[in-house]
């Protein structure tokens, strides 16, 4: 893929892989549906909401500075992944994703594994909606990821889970310059928050 991408309302979904995958640089998702067709469903079922196999978006480890916004996520096998190295992204997932909910903030259009999966270093998730999803909400093995506005609620395994000795992550700022900007992090089924170095969550 090139660069200086812009992607808008696209409706991705059924796909045997990746709804959208992205290899280039600053690249831009906006008001689009990844495994979701209505966004009023209130479940996943297989007359309109066709998942895509593996992820709803796939940023790859050549990839830099891509941003998902304004977008349904959901019914996927994740919702947005982003491959675990150990380069900088600089990618940024908000304002106003609903990643496993409908437009309503309610329903199940939970993914089959985690909400969003962030393996990169230096990456913003900021003001989404994050629910229902059949692992964990938010899930980071990267490092020096700022996560903050964001409520992430009723997913099964944790809502945030930092894994695989994941280090120098702000739970609640925005940015660089410090500002608070706090998560609601309420009513998931395991854990709200997860600091661990194994990949199997302890109580499970």
């Amino acid at each position: 893929e090139g660069d200086n991408t812009s992607l808008s309302n696209v409706w991705a979904w059924d796909a045997g892989q990746q709804g959208i995958a992205i290899s280039g640089n600053y690249t831009t998702i906006d008001a689009s549906r990844l495994g979701v067709n209505s966004i009023s469903d209130t479940a996943c079922n297989t007359i309109s909401d066709h998942g895509n196999t593996y992820n709803g978006v796939y940023i790859m480890s050549t990839a830099t500075y891509a941003t998902v916004k304004n977008s349904y996520l959901g019914c996927n096998g994740t919702g947005v992944y982003i491959v675990s190295t150990v380069v900088a992204g600089h990618h940024t997932l908000g304002p106003n994703n609903r990643i496993g909910v409908n437009s309503s903030n309610g329903g199940n259009l939970g993914n089959l594994n985690s909400g969003v999966y962030v393996g990169m270093n230096n990456n913003v998730v900021m003001s989404n909606t994050i629910a229902f999803n059949n692992r964990y909400g938010l899930e980071i093995t990267g490092d020096f990821n700022y996560v903050g506005g964001n409520g992430i609620r009723a997913n099964t395994e944790a809502g945030v889970a930092l894994r695989a000795w994941a280090s120098n992550n702000t739970i609640g700022k925005l940015s660089l310059f410090g500002t608070i900007v706090s998560n609601t992090i309420g009513s998931n089924y395991g854990h709200g928050i997860l600091i661990t170095d194994t990949t199997t969550p302890p109580g499970f």
